[in-house]
Order: C-alpha cells, then sequence, then structure tokens
C-alpha cells in the first residue's frame, strides 16, 4: 500500500492495514525512504500492536516521521493503533478498522 503513494500519479488518500512502509534496506524505493512524496495524500495508517508478522514499529516510525510535512493540514495524517490485535485482527478491532477506512474515504475523496 505505502509503495503506491511514491509513484508518480498522485493518490488523494490511503489507509495501509498492517503494512510496512520499510521495504528490505537494499530496496532503494522503499517508502519510507522517500516520506517527502506521500504529502498532501490523506493517510491513515492502521497498526496492530501485537503483530509480530509485520510488526508495527516502521509504520509508527514513518508516520512520526511525516507529521512536520503535515503541520498545515494535520487532519490528512491520522494514526490508529489496535493493542489486542496481532496480524490477524480480533473481530472487533477488524470491524472497526473497515469502519475507520470507509470514513476516511468519504472525508478525503
Amino acid at each position: 500500500m505505502y509503495e503506491l503513494l511514491i509513484r508518480d500519479y498522485p493518490v488523494e488518500a490511503a489507509v495501509p492495514m498492517i503494512s510496512s512502509p520499510a521495504f528490505r534496506e537494499e530496496h532503494l524505493e522503499s517508502p519510507h525512504r522517500h516520506p517527502e512524496k506521500i504529502y498532501p495524500a490523506a493517510l491513515l495508517t492502521i497498526t496492530a500492536s501485537r503483530d509480530t508478522i509485520v510488526p508495527p514499529e516502521a509504520a509508527r516510525k514513518f508516520h512520526d516521521s511525516l507529521l512536520p510535512m503535515y503541520a498545515e493540514k494535520p487532519e490528512r495524517l491520522k494514526e490508529v493503533r489496535f493493542s489486542k490485535s496481532d496480524h490477524i485482527m480480533i473481530p472487533e478491532d477488524w470491524e472497526e478498522s473497515r469502519r475507520l477506512a470507509g470514513e476516511w474515504f468519504v472525508k478525503f475523496l
């Protein structure tokens, strides 16, 4: 999901769920290497705190690195952390993720 945001076509809004912006270090096109290409896309990042398959730390770190770029439009950048879920989210968190994603797209598309 993050990789779409650094391509040459505009993305208005995105909701990466349980995804990482950090590809293998030798992959030069890893989105975490190009945070400047993300803004002004409306970005809602959803992570699961207990995920061991796609650990949330890279997404959280990337979100924090984007904060200065979104200073003038902070409503376009949001992070939601589900503390009870792992890679396979519990049903309540999955339903909430879907609801939040739908609201995000309605708001920004």
